[in-house]
């Protein structure tokens, strides 16, 4: 079976993209050959809305340019990423990409097969067809206006049927003389894609952004046996093994090791790790028929599944570990916080214990307060007073009683108006608070002695009872202390 190389992007029948995300109908359509449907086209970021993706698949003049330090159309609203805090690529020859400062505007694409996944860095652009061909060639093509040396320098074509899991199809280191704007490349790889990524991984001067008029794509939706095309659409394994070691070391690690030869076709580390040559044919020159070739594929597939086979088991049992690691974790902090819970709950009680004693405490003190005022008021304050009353009781009578007894005889006279003819006319005692009128002298400075010598003996008393209670409150204050 033959069929014509087809152009992929742009588009047949002068058809062009409006959008990033476009439905095409129309387009004619023959066998496995199925233009119509959706197209996704994206990029890493892009300048501005004049700058998209969609401008790099289309004919005219307008292309897609990466975003860069200082941009002044950056719009946080309109973008997945945050704005540039340093120049995506150095800006020194050749330039080399090292992201726009922060992770989420430093791009990574991983690249590889099983467990050899490579990751690598670089503004790229990507599209998504409706349907998948055996990319055979594309050509990159910079604006005019650029300078001569605004061609990417290094770059990787990757292939994917998902969008996650690439595959390198071909890397291309640019010579230094080159300063050309548009240039195509020819390649060979042996699986059908829908998803293709250009990513620049350097740029050939002092630049700091991408910019990319036109990526055409070329290829085939059935795989063309050489006998079926003058032209070979596969390169043999036998001439892949004269591909002579690359003497510089490559900017993709394992992705470039080898240099282009026979015919423009480049054979990929990659290619060689998926498609290694078997023992018994690695002295042939290649594959007797297409038929053997589709055997030897075939076999390499089902040996491929065996290995995704045991990946997803290993897999497995990494995520069971996880999972078991995952609960130990939970179990740990799980006590970790019922400890934490307990120490809270432990300090809470013994805050309220402490709060509990302070109060009694000042309750303690209040009571002792309120006792030492009832016995300054009831007891010290009276016996005080009753003190004072019975000094001046004492002065008053002595003296009074003192002068009575010492002029009672002599005081008197002619006129009776002495003390002596006073007493003799009203013959009773003033001086008495407790005198009645029958009473006369003599008894009422009798009762006043005994109201004195009782009122003596009220101090002792009272006396007594304060120095008690003084003692009491003193020995409570010092077992408190």
């Amino acid at each position: 079976m033959s069929q014509p190389l087809l152009k992929v992007v742009p588009l047949p029948e002068k058809r062009i993209f409006e959008t990033n995300n476009s439905t095409i109908t129309g387009l004619s359509q023959s066998g496995t050959y199925m233009p119509n449907g959706n197209y996704t086209l994206s990029c890493s970021s892009s300048s501005n809305v004049d700058r998209n993706a969609y401008h790099a698949f289309n004919t005219n003049k307008n292309y897609w340019e990466s975003n860069y330090k200082g941009n002044p159309s950056y719009n946080t609203l309109n973008s997945s990423y945050p704005d540039y805090t340093q120049s995506a690529y150095t800006g020194r020859y050749p330039s080399a990409y090292r992201g726009g400062g922060k992770k989420g505007n430093t791009f990574i694409t991983k690249i590889g097969l099983d467990q050899n996944i490579n990751k690598v860095k670089g503004e790229w652009l990507q599209i998504k067809i409706p349907y998948q061909i055996y990319l055979k060639s594309y050509s990159i093509e910079v604006p005019s206006s650029s300078r001569s040396n605004g061609f990417p320098k290094e770059f990787i074509v990757a292939g994917s049927n998902d969008g996650d899991n690439w595959e390198a199809l071909h890397t291309k280191t640019m010579p230094s003389e080159f300063n050309g704007t548009k240039q195509q490349f020819e390649f060979v790889y042996p699986k059908k894609f829908s998803h293709f990524r250009l990513i620049i991984t350097k740029l050939q001067g002092p630049l700091e952004k991408v910019q990319i008029s036109n990526w055409s794509l070329f290829g085939n939706t059935i795989l063309i046996s050489k006998q079926e095309d003058n032209q070979e659409s596969f390169v043999s394994l036998g001439r892949c093994l004269d591909c002579t070691r690359n003497t510089e070391n490559s900017f993709m690690g394992d992705y470039a090791p080898y240099t282009e030869g026979f015919d423009n076709y480049t054979y990929t580390s990659e290619l060689r790790q998926k498609y290694p040559l078997p023992e018994s044919e690695k002295k042939q020159e290649g594959f007797r028929s297409f038929a053997s070739f589709k055997a030897y594929m075939e076999k390499r597939q089902k040996q491929q599944e065996e290995r995704k086979k045991a990946i997803l088991k290993r897999q497995k049992q990494q995520e069971e570990r996880k999972k078991a690691i995952l609960k130990r974790q939970n179990e740990e902090r799980q006590r970790r916080e019922n400890a934490q819970r307990q120490r809270r709950e432990e300090e809470r009680k013994r805050r309220e214990e402490e709060e509990r004693k302070r109060r009694e405490e000042e309750k303690r003190k209040l009571m002792y307060n309120r006792h030492v005022k009832a016995v300054e008021e009831e007891q010290i304050n009276p016996l005080q007073k009753k003190a004072a009353k019975y000094e001046n009781d004492v002065k008053d009578i002595t003296i009074n009683h003192q002068n009575i007894s010492n002029t009672l005889d002599s005081i008197t006279n002619a006129n009776q108006t002495g003390l002596l003819d006073e007493l003799k006319k009203e013959p009773s005692y003033k001086n008495s608070m407790k005198m009645h009128s029958a009473d006369f002298a003599e008894d009422a400075r009798l009762k006043d002695i005994e109201h004195m010598i009782n009122t003596n003996n009220e101090i002792y008393v009272l006396g007594g009872i304060a120095t008690a209670t003084l003692l009491i409150f003193s020995g409570m204050l010092w077992m408190k202390e």
